[in-house]
């Protein structure tokens, strides 16, 4: 009996292949979104607490030229936060490119593994079909010997 063989194997290996690295890529594209979005919360952070000194500087009663300086501060943390948070819109978009990369090799895979399967059962059923021809040529030789064996036992009695 010979062995299967599935003559698109190297390309749904390809596929496999390509699966794996657009799967590497996913991870990598959502591991440098979280890290945005770790980026952006601390500057969000950072400002809430430069808030919360102003307000409390305020309080106290201080100077025109620390309320400048603070508000100054708050103004570049709004320009970080406003730029770590394109950066976080950027890196999610990414994230939803590569996934639908992933979507689409994962489909381009299965559909070969489809036909490798289909082609498979249609080996098998082959096989079957030719092992069982064999079988019913040896059955009937067998069953032609033993009728045979069994006529001349007749005749010599």
């Amino acid at each position: 009996m010979s062995l299967f063989k599935f003559p698109l194997q190297r390309i749904l290996d390809l596929r496999a292949k390509r699966q794996d690295e657009i799967a590497r890529q996913l991870a990598q594209a959502r591991s440098d979104a979280d890290t945005s979005r770790a980026a952006r919360d601390e500057l969000a952070e950072a400002r809430m607490t430069g808030e919360m000194q102003i307000s409390e500087a305020k309080a106290a009663g201080p100077t025109v030229g620390e309320i400048a300086s603070r508000s100054f501060a708050l103004t570049q943390l709004d320009q970080r936060i406003a730029v770590a948070s394109d950066a976080l819109k950027a890196a999610e978009a990414h994230v939803d490119k590569v996934h639908v990369q992933l979507t689409g090799a994962l489909q381009d895979k299965q559909v070969l593994d489809r036909l490798r399967l289909r082609m498979l059962d249609a080996y098998r059923a082959a096989e079957s079909n030719k092992d069982r021809t064999t079988m019913d040529a040896i059955a009937l030789q067998r069953f032609a010997q033993s009728n045979g064996d069994s006529a001349t036992h007749t005749e010599e009695k």
